[in-house]
């Protein structure tokens, strides 16, 4: 149920906004739009904007109603306006019914007002522009109740919320389109991915299934859906993923043409760990060699479960993250190997060996080495790239290697392509200077 808070805020927010609002010209037709954005990295944080157009008998000065609305709203702004323009909103309350304003007769409710009060008896008046409500008591008792104070009507047996209504003054009553825009946080979608990996490795096909969540909607409704990737506020601009017509419900399945994306696949030894629960950033070494798809990113991708077709029919469940840019401490962004990177299988051959001492530290530099060695227990020579991740922010330089002349800075990762003979061993080493005060 909306909070009764949440209720008044809605209630004084617009009876202080007495201008009217200003026309759209695109308000030309009846129906239901709805604009859904997603965290990037956690599609459980959303954010809906949705757009119910009606036809609907306008008063001079009266009031006018929104039964069976898609979602509940949100502590967001509430925009009303209509087709034909110079409509004052003076005063808007949340209803609680489950058909509409008539099915208030003659059931238990709780009137909430706007000194914060509450009343509850069966509801003997309710009508949209009734004044005042009245309500019988548990004691037989007849309270009335002005509609302008009504600011939420709670019905035990009814859903969360249904409708909202409105008093308005028109300077062209009658029959005309009425708009009603509000966010809420009842609708989500998740994506799902299916990746094949073309013969050669030099690309991936990838198909998204879109899940979208409608809690609210218990009888599917025709509406214009657009499927945002990223948050409104976001520091990185969200990006249209899907849009389209759909029978509104709870659970619709969408599936959007593969697309193919440049991407390699191959061993890497990532020796370093980030420690995820230490109070400051710090990395712990691991032996694991991977075998791993890097492939281009889009401003579309959003984390979620993507299963592998391997060329040799095989299947792996794995997760994609989306790559975010990675910013300096001085808020400007850094280089960076934007690549999204899915981890396949670790080897049962391959291993790794990481060991790093920071050798030097004063008030402009820091200087750390790393030593590194991959062994190969297999029958077959195998290729690996060593990679080593930079400190964020400053600038960095190689001032030493061995063996010397390997390796280079690659993005926000010092990296090596090595080739590991059977039953055997390739170590090196490199020393990096973080140049941290200019």
């Amino acid at each position: 149920m909306i909070r009764a808070a949440l209720a008044l805020a809605l209630a004084v927010g617009l009876g202080a906004c007495a201008r009217p609002a200003p026309r759209d010209p695109a308000l030309v037709d009846a129906g239901l739009s709805i604009v859904i954005y997603a965290d990037r990295n956690d599609p459980a944080i959303a954010l809906a904007l949705v757009s119910d157009r009606r036809w609907i008998d306008v008063p001079r000065d009266g009031w006018i109603g929104f039964d069976d609305l898609a979602g509940s709203l949100g502590a967001g702004a509430v925009v009303v306006d209509a087709s034909a323009g110079g409509l004052v909103v003076r005063t808007c309350q949340e209803a609680t019914a489950d058909t509409g304003l008539d099915a208030w007769i003659g059931r238990a409710v709780t009137v909430t007002t706007t000194s914060g009060g509450a009343v509850a008896g069966v509801l003997t008046s309710a009508a949209l522009g009734a004044d005042p409500y009245t309500l019988t008591t548990e004691a037989g008792e007849r309270v009335e109740v002005p509609a302008d104070a009504v600011t939420k009507i709670d019905i035990s047996d009814a859903p969360p919320l249904i409708g909202l209504r409105c008093r308005v003054e028109s300077a062209h009553p009658g029959r005309q389109l009425v708009r009603l825009v509000y966010s809420t946080g009842d609708f989500r979608w998740r994506p799902r991915y299916r990746m094949r990996i073309a013969p050669g490795g030099t690309t991936v096909d990838l198909t998204t299934q879109l899940a979208l969540d409608a809690p609210t909607v218990t009888t599917p409704r025709a509406a214009e859906v657009s499927l945002w990737a990223g948050m409104p506020d976001a520091a990185v601009p969200p990006a249209r993923v899907w849009s389209g017509a759909v029978q509104l419900i709870d659970g619709v399945a969408i599936v959007s043409p593969a697309t193919s994306r440049p991407a390699s696949a191959g061993w890497v030894y990532r020796g370093a760990v980030p420690v995820t629960d230490a109070e400051t950033p710090r990395y712990e070494s691991h032996t694991l060699v991977w075998n791993e798809v890097a492939m281009e990113p889009a401003a579309t991708d959003v984390v979620g479960p993507v299963e592998i077709e391997l060329g040799d029919g095989r299947a792996i469940r794995a997760t994609l993250h989306p790559v975010d840019s990675t910013v300096t401490s001085d808020g400007a962004a850094a280089p960076a190997d934007r690549r999204v990177r899915i981890p396949l299988a670790s080897s049962a051959e391959l291993f790794g060996y990481r060991q790093w001492t920071e050798l030097a530290r004063d008030g402009e530099r820091v200087i750390e080495q790393v030593l590194y060695s991959v062994a190969n227990h297999g029958t077959t020579p195998v290729t690996v790239r060593i990679e080593e991740p930079l400190r964020p922010g400053g600038t960095v330089t190689v001032r030493a290697s061995a063996p010397p002349d390997q390796g280079a800075v690659d993005g926000d990762r010092w990296s090596r392509q090595v080739t590991v003979p059977p039953d055997g061993i390739v170590r090196g080493a490199v020393v990096l200077q973080y140049q941290t005060r200019r």
